[in-house]
Parts: C-alpha cells; structure tokens; sequence
C-alpha cells in the first residue's frame, strides 16, 4: 500500500509507532527513585521493592518491627519529598498480615501518613495541621489507641480500655472467693483500672463486701480500699465474726482526689483480711464489687 502525505500534513501512523518505541524503552530499561518517565522536570514515578525502597520509609515500619514488601512512589523531582503506597507486614515479618499503607515525606521525613488494613484492623493515620499533630487510633501498636497529641507530648501507645472522660462511672465485681487471712489480700476481679483523669478530679470509690465465717473463731472481717497500689485507705469495711451461721453484706464509702494526668492510669483494688488467725473466714465474689464515680463537675 502506498502512503500520500503532504508537507503540512502530520503522519500520524509515525507518531504512533515512535510513541510505542518510547513506551518500549521505558519498559526495558529499570527506572530509579530519582529517574525521569516523564522527559520534563525532573518528576518521576517508581514501584521500588527490597533496597531500593528509600530509608524514610523502611526506617518509619522498621521501628514497629515490621517489613515492607513493595512501594509505588511519585515525586517532582525531589527525592526527598515525595507521596508513597506500600503493602506492608501488619505484623512483623508475616506474609498473611498485609496492610496497605500511604503518606507523604517531605524533606527526607515522613509527615503524613494513613493506613488501610485488610481483614477489619483499626485504620491510623496522623499528619501536620498547623502547629498541631493529629493522632486518632492505630493499627501499628497491637491492641493500643494513640492519643491526640500537641506541641510538647509525645507520641506513645496505651491500653484500649483506658477512660478518658472527667465525669464517669464505673463497677468491677468480684470473680473468685477470698479466704481471708491476717495479711490484706487483693480481692481477685474487683478492681477498677486504667482510669486517666484529664484533669484533677475527686473519685467516690464504693466497696461492697460479702462476709461469711465457715468455720467457727472469734475475728474481724476486714475489707480496704488501695489506690494505685499503695497503702490501704482509711476507713475500713469491718464485720465482727465468731459463729458458722455469721454472715453479712458491709458497704464502705472512700473519697479520694487526685491530679490529672494523661499518661498516668489509676487503680482502685479492694483487698480483704481479718483481724486474728482463728476460724476460717472467707469473702464471698457472689455480693462482692466496686464502683467508683467522679465527683468533679
């Protein structure tokens, strides 16, 4: 077949085959973080794997112990800014626990950053507004939540169940009997914890404890109260016992006030004891609890 054109008039069937020629060279030939595809500017685009992933990105996982398996990365130019996509162990170096995670680095470090997990794990993100860093969830500490953060705190990871709020209610019930001896004793179950007051707050902490002697000696039934593992509190729950068919529910009330303090979890633990080594007593988990309020408005 002949081909006609004239002087003025684009062939375009060159065009198309000279575009394919360009397309088959990049396709042959390994393009580098810092290597142009596009022809103008200095941008790029890259899917990078092993060492050739950049540092800011292995470093960031690394720290969390965990590996990353393959990065698409785009840039303008500047190989020390630029966006990412990556899969990356969820998990140490576990092949079945993938995450696909993206974020931006500017000047060689990592400024934003959000994460999409396969299989319902929490989503993390964080990033810069302002003079204010952003921190809701995460998927990078096992079973912790990050906290909102601002300029002087630090970024750290806690417990899920932690409480944050200043006005509050909270109750524990015993889950296994105590026999009681002369030495206070955690009550096991009954114990409230994790508590982050963000400010000072006065707490109500209500203990309820079930008495009943089983064997026949003359003692007093002691129930406490211990605050952050300390020494126990006064008052004391108190129940006079001596004869088998003894038994009573006693309630004691403790007020307690204490800082704020976002990084610092309180306890309430209700611990049991009696006053002389004769009988057997024990306090019974079926009526045994505690409840703590704040009193701060």
């Amino acid at each position: 077949m002949t081909k006609y054109k004239t002087a003025a008039t684009p062939d375009l069937i060159t065009a198309i085959d000279d575009l394919k020629k360009r397309i088959s060279v990049l396709e042959r030939t390994p393009q580098g973080p810092n290597t142009s595809v596009s022809g103008s500017g200095g941008s790029f685009y890259r899917v990078v794997s092993g060492n050739q992933i950049p540092s800011e990105i292995t470093g960031f996982y690394n720290f969390f112990g965990r590996t990353v398996y393959v990065a698409s990365i785009w840039s303008r130019g500047d190989p020390d800014s630029y966006i990412y996509e990556a899969l990356t162990a969820a998990s140490g170096s576990d092949t079945n626990s993938v995450l696909k995670s993206s974020g931006a680095v500017t000047d060689g470090g990592l400024r934003h950053h959000y994460e999409q997990a396969f299989g319902g794990k929490e989503n993390f993100w964080f990033g810069n507004f302002g003079d204010m860093d952003l921190v809701v969830g995460t998927s990078i500490f096992g079973a912790s939540n990050l906290i909102m953060q601002s300029a002087g705190l630090y970024l750290q990871g806690f417990p899920s169940n932690r409480t944050w709020m200043t006005q509050f209610y909270s109750k524990a019930t015993a889950s296994a009997d105590l026999t009681l001896s002369t030495t206070p004793t955690n009550i096991t179950g009954a114990m409230v914890q994790d508590v982050f007051l963000t400010r000072a707050s006065t707490i109500e902490i209500t203990g309820i404890f079930d008495f009943e002697m089983t064997v026949a000696g003359t003692t007093v039934g002691i129930g406490d109260l211990v605050v952050d593992g300390g020494a126990v509190q006064t008052p004391k729950a108190r129940f006079g016992m001596a004869a088998t068919s003894d038994r009573a529910t006693v309630i004691q009330q403790w007020t307690v006030a204490l800082p704020g303090s976002d990084f610092v979890g309180r306890s309430f633990q209700l611990k049991g004891s009696k006053s002389a080594a004769a009988g057997t007593a024990i306090i019974r988990a079926d009526s045994t609890n505690i409840t703590i309020k704040s009193l701060t408005q």
